[in-house]
């Protein structure tokens, strides 16, 4: 699959992961975690709702201290909270509960409530990313959030290809010296074309191309 996850450490020892993959793919992460000794993440950083970005998010979260939790505040098309469920006034003996059947829109979006649940079950401080934020990761090295800007990209505006949650992913640079590397998600040509308009640095050393590279 086509799974996108980065892990950061700072020269301070501070970790960011961005994004966690593919669903089941969580001990793949937690692996490298351990294989390079990260005993907390300092950020995580979701860049936007989609399963091969996040799908992973639950097995990571919930097994990893995160002190902080960043995305873009956007929901998946046709997620809903889950309605907290009232005491029954009756109970009724040896009646078994009716067996709740997933529609298939719903399991799709599932890994986004898993997400939701987990971050506000694990206490870490969630923050909604706005271009300008600059992280100070330690020893040198800064993240910057570069995108997504408001108004946020709609379905009507993505005719031309794409679509919008791609195109709403939260963009990052980071800076560590002279070095310099654009982790730009799944952003989309409209994407990249509002970035320009801005006044930001987008010249880098290296680029993560956006959309595993398929685009």
């Amino acid at each position: 699959g086509n799974g996108d996850s980065i892990l950061i450490i700072s020269p301070a020892g501070k970790a960011v992961l961005v994004d966690a993959g593919d669903a089941g793919k969580g001990k793949v992460i937690l692996d490298a975690l351990k294989r390079y000794n990260v005993q907390q993440l300092e950020y995580f950083i979701a860049t936007h709702p989609h399963p091969d970005h996040l799908g992973a998010a639950d097995e990571v979260l919930r097994l990893t201290k995160v002190l902080n939790v960043i995305d873009n505040g956007l929901a998946p098309a046709g997620w809903e909270p889950t309605p907290t469920p009232t005491p029954s006034a009756k109970v009724l003996k040896n009646v078994k509960p009716a067996a709740k059947k997933l529609d298939k829109k719903a399991s799709i979006i599932r890994f986004y409530e898993e997400y939701r649940e987990v971050v506000s079950q694990g206490g870490a401080h969630y923050e909604k990313a706005e271009p300008g934020q600059k992280f100070d990761l330690g020893g040198g090295a800064f993240l910057t959030i570069l995108a997504p800007t408001q108004p946020f990209f709609t379905k009507e505006q993505m005719k031309a290809g794409g679509n919008e949650p791609n195109a709403n992913s939260v963009v990052a640079r980071l800076d560590y010296g002279d070095f310099s590397m654009l982790l730009p998600a799944d952003a989309e040509q409209q994407t990249e074309q509002r970035m320009l308009t801005k006044d930001q640095n987008l010249q880098t050393d290296v680029l993560k191309v956006s959309h595993h590279g398929s685009k």
